[in-house]
């Protein structure tokens, strides 16, 4: 429903009714929980001890459906849970204090002085939870007179990046202790390569280069299946950029970059995606939005402004004699990235891209274009797999 008495609905509106709605949810939930916990332990344990039980359920609960309904939520699950935990644990002591002054001063039984705590409280950790546990974590962008200082110094920079430099807070270390889980042990497959194909390809220590990082998952995976590569990352969205820092942070084998590769040296702003992927970020423009990426959004007054380099520029700051591997998921600007190579691409021996079959971003070159760009240049196809509109295919140099 858009429109309520011939007046167009805010998004505040709708916000708070879903933040009403499933508040009510939410506060029934915990009510049932907190009194069959208390029928469970016996009424005659402290409330208290009721409560402090009942209180874990009902957070991981709530934070699930107001993540998923209410807000709408892309931010790191884990520290969000955190902020989430410690509202709700400042909800829990604040009920806790209303409860004893109702039921020591005013002789209230203690579900009802429960639920009327819970209704108190809940109000009024609306306010935390919009501006501090849900709020979008914002991506910086510099002042326009940083721009031409920090545009002379892009080359220099890239030995800037070392990741004991970041500053980590305690859920951001909870979170990579988590996130580090699933990727802990050596995989099978990374993407659709075989890692036993791949280790024969690669040789000894060989050096590969992710451009693309988005999370760092991919970036982790080849770290820890190549322990004697030399893994970089490139990745210009400041955000996911440190979330693949953290990530990668005991790999000591991985470098991470931020940075865009592409035909250019300066900077370019970048599209972010939101809504069901933020995996879809892109220097180019969706084309068109509605027919290629259902469930994602591209707001364009969130665009960041990010630093472009050339790989060909970048091999020669960085000293680099070859790359064994070329890993390239930049959504739609392949073609900028080989173009950036020049002739440096002659030291490129594999190549595994993502690729178009349709125009889904504005000026991306399409898979045929980027096959014989490559084969011109002494690749050959090896492998294509095609999933819609993109997909993914792998070159060997010749």
């Amino acid at each position: 429903m858009q429109e309520l008495f011939g007046r167009p609905i805010s998004e505040d509106t709708k916000l708070t009714a879903r933040y009403v709605v499933v508040g009510s949810w939410n506060m029934a939930f915990g009510i049932t929980i907190f009194t069959l916990t208390y029928l469970f332990v016996g009424s005659d344990k402290s409330y208290v001890l009721v409560a402090v039980i009942a209180h874990p359920i009902s957070v991981v609960q709530a934070h699930y459906v107001q993540r998923k309904i209410v807000w709408k939520s892309n931010n790191n699950y884990f520290p969000e849970l955190t902020r989430f935990a410690i509202v709700q644990t400042q909800g829990l002591i604040s009920t806790l204090a209303m409860m004893s002054i109702l039921i020591e001063y005013f002789k209230f039984e203690v579900i009802s002085s429960q639920i009327i705590s819970t209704v108190i409280i809940t109000f009024i950790t609306f306010l935390f939870m919009r501006y501090w546990t849900f709020s979008k974590r914002q991506i910086s962008k510099d002042s326009p007179q940083d721009l031409s200082l920090r545009s002379k110094r892009m080359l220099t920079r890239l030995r800037e990046y070392r990741r004991s430099n970041s500053v980590h807070t305690l859920p951001d270390r909870v979170a990579m202790f988590l996130n580090a889980i699933s990727t802990k042990r050596k995989s099978q497959n990374i993407g659709h390569l075989s890692v036993a194909e791949l280790n024969s390809q690669l040789g000894k220590n060989p050096v590969i280069v992710e451009v693309g990082s988005f999370n760092g998952k991919d970036t982790l995976r080849l770290a820890r299946n190549f322990t004697n590569a030399s893994v970089y990352g490139f990745e210009p969205v400041p955000e996911l950029f440190s979330v693949a820092v953290r990530r990668c942070l005991k790999a000591k084998n991985v470098k991470m970059l931020q940075l865009a590769a592409s035909n250019f040296n300066g900077w370019t702003s970048l599209n972010v995606s939101e809504g069901t992927s933020r995996a879809s970020s892109s220097i180019l423009d969706p084309n068109p939005v509605g027919k290629f990426f259902r469930g994602l959004t591209f707001d364009n007054q969130k665009r960041v402004l990010v630093a472009t380099i050339k790989l060909s520029d970048w091999f020669d700051e960085t000293g680099l004699e070859k790359i064994d591997l070329l890993w390239i998921d930049v959504q739609g600007a392949e073609g900028l990235v080989l173009q950036g190579l020049e002739e440096k691409l002659n030291l490129v021996k594999m190549i595994y891209s993502e690729i178009n079959f349709e125009e889904t971003y504005t000026g991306a070159i399409l898979f045929e274009g980027v096959k014989i760009f490559l084969e011109e240049r002494g690749f050959t196809l090896k492998q294509v797999w095609r999933d819609g509109p993109a997909g993914d295919a792998l070159f060997i140099r010749n």
